[in-house]
């Protein structure tokens, strides 16, 4: 019988994959009880996925070996659950400050970090004040967020009142962060801790939107950068995980390159923290983040060597708000030469409004691509994203 492992949140396809191709059977726990799939040996079980007592509970009524998260809401339950029954995982303290950013700036200025000027707010009025005191622009962002949901550059006092509002209804604990804008391109360092050692699985560059809502667009791997600059970005990544307390587990650090060396926009610390990346790191380099993770998460070692030298990028799909008519062009994106998948979640009748962030992004589509170097790779991703044309209609 294969070893049972409990996965706490959305079924993602290529996590079941995963599993299964290092013989692994899934248990998807979330309240839908949605993931059964026989062709990757998974199963499903409804439940509260963000409970630590449920996620126990199912562990031992299974016999599992290991315990991971699949969404962001899962991640301190995970880790109560995995450090309450001695299996591998995230520490509860650890997990605490990837979910609460005003913690994580804590432990990072413990630690000799050196923060944005930043202050957490929990009324319109400190917003307005901070932003004030900080200097515009500033980013205005739930302290609890994931996914840029209600995160919002602001360059006018006048905007910081919505601002607040919108990024105070995404977050559960009520609590806003203000903060100066770091200037500079963007960055991400994929990788696992094991036992306290740092394995790096490879370094993302990530094209920012031109619009007040700061979410990728397109992701490259290489990420482009000068030897000296990748050795920066990993020590950082490095040190912020050590600053923070994880010892083991996936971490996704996110960074901006700014003129006085990275800087920590965040850390995810869970399995779809870094869902895109991880398939361009497998294109790019042959190493399969998602299969090394879960090893991890059994007590296994995360077998992690390189066998692939190339390229690999993604971009995502534009929409205009409104009810779609018709997408177009997908057969024509996926015969290109260089296009490794094309993923289009819109579907005609759907109700699509601006996009604003990650989940309203991910709602449309993506395309990736496969190229000798990082340009090429982009390029191709992009000329494929261009063939993708999504049709809509006026909701009035």
């Amino acid at each position: 019988m294969a070893k049972r492992i409990i996965i706490a949140g959305s079924p993602q396809p290529d996590l079941l994959r995963a599993a299964a191709e290092i013989g692994l059977q899934p248990i998807v726990l979330n309240p839908q009880g949605d993931g059964g799939d026989s062709s990757v040996n998974a199963a499903a079980v409804s439940g509260d996925s963000t409970s630590p007592e449920a996620i126990k509970g199912l562990a031992i009524a299974e016999d599992a070996v290991g315990v991971v998260a699949s969404i962001e809401e899962s991640v301190q339950a995970v880790a109560q659950a995995a450090s309450e029954l001695g299996l591998p995982g995230v520490s509860p303290w650890a997990a605490t400050r990837t979910r609460n950013k005003v913690a994580l700036r804590q432990a990072l200025a413990a630690k000799g970090f050196p923060n944005p000027p930043y202050r957490e707010v929990i009324t319109e009025e400190q917003a307005e004040e901070s932003a004030r005191a900080i200097g515009l622009p500033v980013i205005v962002k739930p302290a609890d967020g994931y996914a840029c949901q209600g995160v919002r550059f602001v360059d006018q006092i006048e905007e910081v009142s919505l601002a607040f509002t919108m990024a105070a209804k995404h977050s559960a604990l009520g609590v806003v962060i203000v903060e100066e804008v770091m200037l500079g391109d963007e960055y991400s360092v994929e990788g696992i801790k094991v036992d306290g050692e740092y394995h790096v699985f490879g370094i993302t560059r990530r094209i920012r939107s031109q619009s007040i809502h700061p979410y990728a667009t397109g992701l490259l791997v290489p990420a482009n950068v000068s030897t000296t600059a990748q050795g920066a970005l990993i020590a950082t990544a490095r040190a912020a995980l050590t600053a923070i307390g994880m010892k083991t587990g996936p971490a996704h650090v996110e960074m901006i390159l700014t003129d006085k060396g990275p800087q920590i926009i965040e850390i995810g610390a869970y399995l779809g923290a870094a869902r895109i990346e991880s398939a361009l790191i497998r294109l790019a380099y042959g190493i399969d983040c998602l299969a090394g993770c879960l090893r991890v998460a059994i007590g296994e070692a995360p077998r992690l060597k390189p066998c692939v030298d190339r390229a690999a990028a993604a971009s995502w799909i534009p929409s205009p708000s409104g009810i779609i008519a018709a997408v177009e062009g997908v057969e024509e994106a996926r015969s290109l030469p260089g296009v490794a998948a094309v993923r289009v979640n819109a579907q005609p009748g759907e109700k699509v409004g601006h996009i604003t962030d990650c989940r309203s992004r991910d709602r449309i589509g993506w395309v990736v691509a496969t190229g000798a170097n990082a340009e090429e790779a982009l390029a191709t991703a992009v000329r494929g994203r261009d063939r993708c044309r999504v049709v809509t209609r006026s909701t009035t």
